[in-house]
């Protein structure tokens, strides 16, 4: 069986030991060791990591679609992930992804990053990127991207003793390059030992390049006994020596190859957008039929977006972090006007929520995920007069759908978008795959299908076999659209029982309601009511609303508020995505990730006890 990582605290604190020598180069109080060189940082990494792990040349030399693999040892200031990133985007083909992924004990604050990568002015265009997306420093895997998804940061947080053994099981065979960076053996022993050997051995494939500035004889050791051949070269700068290793006669697996098969996804909204785009940029010919685009729950005009959070690191709590941190990367690559990180309140509107909020305050979560807000600071922040303290999510916000599923059906290259209606669906009497036969007539031959059609999820899974059924119900929702006043929020979302948007288009959106097991369209007015006492909870005075319209909808939720994410049961090519609830725009990114990985191939976004929580089958009643 598998190491399953324990989570035994919500975050790891951001680095205090830090500070600066006579030539501003940061060092660590703790290790006594200076993050990259004295003489020149940048040109380092570049002669380390990049030039002795034949790049960018290799990058010319594998196979379109490639998708490479680099693994890392100390994230440290993301100084070799800007180097690579910059070269990648100079020198690689189009077609290729990079996948970089690395591990850290000791993550810096947002702050200490931008300081220390002051130092490399020709990397801030990518810098400036990295520090916008950088996850907040909670244990576990995070996931970001870059470069319209065709960049992929994991920055595994937490020791590498307890994240490798979970990771590699992962990556066996996947790492094209290692950079094995970190402070130096004599300061750092815990790092330089036989779990990072053993991981090296794990993962590699027999085209492994390993690259470090240390020649230290541990190292050496290490790396002859994971079965790679060492050699000796110049070292930087002044440094003597250097090591490089390549795989021996031992290692003579190849790297699995990675498929483009042709997917159909079924669903209007943000889950089968997020696939159908995930897909896309692997490479796949994807059909993404929907019978009007954002119609269902994704079709109102704000959503937002912040993580749910718990008091404990709850498998629940850790997967919405995880997916907040993706979300917010993936949607600002491809529609950046259409997202909105001003921040989201949420008020202590009664005693319950006032002892959550003062239990959270003191979960050790740091201030970037969420942080304790009086009222008359949130009144300053959303420029009204807010009723209630509470806790801020300073980087949550709010999106504009609409705008947001038009720009990623039109970013996706590989998308053909067809508003249509499935009537049937008929397996291949070749063998894998599928035939969709469609409302006007059109048929489309695909290998595998995705079903993310929200609250129609059970009617969409019975057209493809009768006989399956999903414990996953429906709750009905309404919103309440109310005219523009100056007494309401200019900036960011206020949450209670319900939540308040900004002023767009002239009109705020007040909701939602809440009933169960309901899959009503209809508008009603006393919906209406609710919502605008709902609106007077939040706000420290009565303030005048005039109604200018309502819209109703429908999520389907699961059990434990988990998504529904993967191979549906009992098929051999078909697969699902259902259960995203109210945060859908928050989890879409992360379960459509996973899904892409596993259809075609590739390390996944979390880790293996994550993945099974997210198993669709434990929704199905099975024969």
């Amino acid at each position: 069986m598998p190491r399953v990582i324990v989570l035994r605290s919500l975050t790891v604190h951001s680095t205090t030991d830090l500070q600066y020598n006579e030539f501003g180069v940061p060092v660590s109080v703790h290790f006594d060791d200076v993050y990259f060189s004295v003489e020149n940082g940048l040109a380092e990494s570049r002669y380390v990591f990049l030039q002795h792990n034949g790049l960018p040349q290799r990058w010319n030399s594998v196979a379109e679609h490639y998708d490479f693999l680099i693994a890392e040892t100390g994230f440290g200031t993301g100084l070799n992930f800007l180097a690579t990133w910059q070269s990648f985007i100079e020198h690689a083909p189009d077609s290729l992804r990079l996948h970089f992924v690395s591990f850290e004990k000791y993550p810096l604050s947002r702050q200490q990053l931008r300081d220390a990568l002051a130092h490399f002015p020709e990397l801030d265009e990518y810098a400036e990127q990295l520090i916008e997306a950088y996850p907040t420093p909670n244990n576990g895997a995070h996931r970001v991207s870059f470069a319209q998804h065709r960049i992929t940061l994991d920055l595994w947080i937490g020791d590498i003793a307890d994240c490798l053994p979970e990771w590699q099981q992962q990556a066996q065979a996947q790492v094209d390059a290692w950079f094995l960076d970190g402070f130096a053996p004599s300061k750092n022993p815990q790092m330089w030992s036989d779990t990072l050997f053993n991981a090296l051995a794990t993962t590699a494939h027999r085209d492994t390049t390993v690259a470090t500035f240390t020649a230290a004889g541990v190292v050496k050791q290490g790396l002859r006994k994971a079965g790679f051949e060492i050699q000796k070269v110049k070292g930087f700068g002044r440094k003597r020596e250097m090591l490089t290793a390549t795989t021996s006669d031992r290692h003579q697996r190849l790297k699995p190859a990675r498929k483009r098969p042709r997917v159909a996804v079924i669903g209007d909204g943000i889950s089968a957008h997020c696939c159908a785009l995930q897909l896309s940029v692997r490479g796949c010919p994807v059909t993404l039929v929907g019978q009007q685009w954002g119609a269902g729950a994704s079709g109102n005009p704000q959503a937002a977006v912040y993580p749910l959070l718990h008091l404990e690191p709850t498998p629940l709590s850790q997967f919405y972090l995880q997916a907040f941190s993706l979300s917010r990367s993936f949607y600002s690559q491809f529609a950046p006007s259409a997202c909105h990180w001003q921040g989201v309140s949420e008020l202590n509107i009664n005693a319950s929520k006032q002892q959550r909020a003062e239990r959270l305050a003191e979960a050790h979560y740091v201030a970037e995920t969420v942080m304790p807000e009086s009222a008359a600071q949130a009144s300053q922040f959303h420029g009204c007069e807010v009723a209630h303290d509470g806790l801020r999510h300073p980087r949550a916000g709010w999106l504009e759908p609409q705008p947001l599923l038009s720009a990623m059906r039109q970013a996706g290259q590989h998308i053909t978008a067809i508003e249509d209606r499935l009537v049937n669906a008929v397996p291949r009497t070749a063998g894998h795959g599928w035939q969709l036969q469609l409302q006007s007539g059109k048929t489309v031959d695909v290998d595998y299908v995705i079903i993310a059609t929200g609250a129609g999820i059970q009617q969409g899974l019975q057209q493809f076999d009768s006989k399956l059924t999903i414990q996953a119900p429906n709750v009905r929702g309404q919103v309440t659209f109310i005219a523009e006043q100056p007494q309401l929020p200019r900036s960011g979302v206020l949450c209670g029982k319900g939540y308040l948007t900004p002023s767009l288009n002239g009109q705020h959106c007040i909701g939602a309601t809440f009933q169960r097991n309901s899959d009503s369209r209809e508008c009603f007015p006393a919906d209406d009511q609710e919502n605008l006492a709902q609106l007077q909870q939040l706000l420290a005075q009565d303030v005048p609303t005039s109604v200018m319209g309502q819209r109703a909808s429908v999520r389907n939720t699961s059990a434990n508020h988990l998504p529904l994410v993967g191979k549906v049961p009992q098929q051999q090519s078909l697969y699902m995505l259902a259960g995203l609830g109210s945060r859908g725009f928050t989890s879409a990114p992360l379960a459509a990730e996973h899904i892409a990985c596993e259809i075609c191939g590739g390390v996944m976004p979390q880790t293996i006890d994550m993945q099974q929580r997210l198993q669709a089958v434990r929704a199905f009643t099975l024969a």
